[in-house]
């Protein structure tokens, strides 16, 4: 952490966080605020170690330990096995960058939003033994054999994740695509299904420019939501 200025005896946040937990860390004491009123706290990590921490870097996620989880990774990524090279060790790679590597270029859509990978697929052996158990192909062609997330807004594990080919991943996407209509919130699939339409149908009328309720309605006029 950067060296920062606190003040110990102000107001402490309205949010009391002591004895919670944010990944590795668990929340010690106020630290107090900066020069800009900015809450920190004192957190101890699981190695141990102890740090400062801004409130909000708790709150949203950004920071889950006290730095050893990234050394572990980093450990791992260096790891020489013999595999770096090899497409599914680049599977694997991808996925652990997306989701909790900030610097990795899609970040923002995966780890950024919460979606995480399982305790188990941290251990690059153990993803290897599932991938060539379920059906992975070393030899298919550029997105053939692609790594895709069942439910697409949920975590990288054995019981979410498939082999799926490019056009599979996208209907895949579409079909779990969330949308809000009066105040309930479904996937594209599950929206479908309530109103008893098939996706296909729905799904070539908002690619003529319909929303997903302008679609419902013209497909079944006696189930659609009402257009407020």
């Amino acid at each position: 952490m950067k060296n920062v200025e606190l003040s110990k005896g102000c107001r402490s946040p309205k949010r009391n966080l002591i004895g919670k937990r944010f990944g590795r860390l668990v929340v010690k004491e106020f630290a107090g605020r900066n020069q800009k009123s900015v809450p920190y706290w004192l957190c101890q990590c699981d190695c141990g170690n102890y740090k400062i921490i801004e409130n909000s870097s708790l709150i949203y996620g950004r920071t889950k330990s006290c730095g050893c989880y990234n050394s572990e990774i980093a450990t791992v990524l260096n790891t020489k096995h013999g595999e770096s090279k090899t497409k599914i060790y680049s599977v694997w790679n991808s996925m652990i960058g997306r989701c909790e590597r900030t610097s990795y270029w899609n970040y923002k859509r995966y780890g950024g939003r919460g979606i995480k990978v399982c305790d188990e697929w941290h251990d690059f052996e153990k993803f290897k033994d599932w991938a060539y158990s379920t059906g992975y192909d070393e030899n298919a062609p550029r997105g053939a054999c692609t790594l895709d997330r069942i439910n697409s807004n949920g975590n990288y594990e054995p019981e979410n994740c498939r082999w799926a080919n490019a056009k599979e991943q996208t209907v895949n996407r579409e079909a779990t695509k969330l949308y809000t209509i009066n105040g309930t919130t479904l996937c594209f699939s599950d929206w479908c299904k309530k109103y008893n339409r098939p996706k296909t149908s729905v799904k070539r009328k908002m690619d003529l420019g319909m929303s997903l309720i302008q679609a419902l309605s013209e497909t079944n006029e006696r189930k659609a939501p009402s257009m407020l």
